[in-house]
């Protein structure tokens, strides 16, 4: 190829479009630790106290659960940069896609919800997505449903999960468009 352009070897890939690489010789993590603390200086959130989970339990958000947030563009540029995050942290695939939902007017209560999963990226800023070498190369696939877990719409989330060998390939968790009603 070098031949025919003019190419420049920059040597082993370290960092590209805020996703760092770290390779040994028997795995590769991707992780986006510089890029989750830009997020927090960002947002103000550098010396906030980590949490252990990115959402709590039982927490039922719905448009109108409190007084509208003050910064509407702010709420929807960190989810923007929550939602590229996803490509290296399935543990955040759910809680990004709850708050997504409310991204056209959010309130105060849904942004306390993103501070929390920023707090809890803080405290988990080395995780990512880690690739190893497989013996065997069979496809699982993993699935589920909350059946329902809207209250306010009566929709279901739903997400999966795909693996080659040990290492995950594809993911998503989304609100299903239609509402299932059993017979």
């Amino acid at each position: 190829m070098s031949a025919m352009f003019s190419l420049n070897d920059l040597g082993e890939l370290s960092i590209f479009l805020g996703i760092e690489f770290t390779k040994t010789t028997l795995l590769l993590l991707l992780t986006q630790r510089k890029y989750i603390e830009q997020l927090l200086q960002k947002t103000n959130l550098l010396l906030i106290t980590p949490y252990a989970t990115p959402m709590a339990v039982n927490v039922h958000l719905h448009a109108g659960d409190s007084e509208n947030f003050s910064n509407p563009s702010l709420y929807r540029s960190v989810l923007g940069t929550l939602q590229y995050m996803c490509y290296t942290r399935l543990d955040i695939t759910f809680t990004v896609n709850k708050l997504s939902q409310f991204k056209h007017e959010p309130t105060v209560k849904q942004w306390n919800c993103v501070e929390r999963l920023l707090r809890y990226l803080k405290g988990t800023s080395t995780y990512g997505l880690l690739i190893k070498p497989a013996l065997h190369f069979c496809v699982q696939a993993f699935a589920h449903a909350d059946h329902g877990g809207s209250h306010f719409d009566q929709r279901s989330t739903s997400g999966f999960c795909t693996y080659l060998g040990l290492n995950p390939i594809t993911w998503t968790s989304c609100k299903q468009q239609v509402i299932a009603q059993s017979v």
